[in-house]
């Protein structure tokens, strides 16, 4: 995934009519760290589609694919991104990485002793 800022459609087209995004110079819209209230960064987006929290099943799938296909005949480029096959449940996949964690007991990570203290 590419550092940055997600949008969904919709927010961007808001977040383009919102003054706080026009910093001055000419007026030109500008979206930046500094001025955007919310964006999903790509650690989060790609947790939400891990996760089936947003994306497409069904029509809504066939939906992006016509327009993937109609974007690459009107040449132009195309990012996106798919989850397929068999997933274990989200809480599977959470006791699987908890397990792979270091323990909290209460009093602090237990860690082992280094060399020659």
């Amino acid at each position: 995934m590419v550092p940055g800022m997600y949008f969904s459609r919709s927010h961007f087209e808001r977040l383009a009519d919102d003054h706080r995004m026009r910093d001055g110079r000419g007026g030109a819209t500008r979206f930046g760290y500094a001025n955007v209230p919310s964006y999903l960064d790509n650690t989060l987006f790609t947790r939400l589609v891990e996760t089936g929290m947003i994306g497409t099943t069904g029509v809504g799938t066939d939906l992006v694919h016509r327009q993937i296909n109609e974007s690459f005949a009107q040449g132009r480029l195309v990012t996106f991104g798919f989850l397929a096959g068999p997933e274990a449940p989200q809480s599977v996949r959470n006791t699987r990485r908890r397990s792979q964690q270091p323990r909290d007991t209460g009093r602090g990570v237990q860690a082992e002793p280094l060399p020659g203290l």
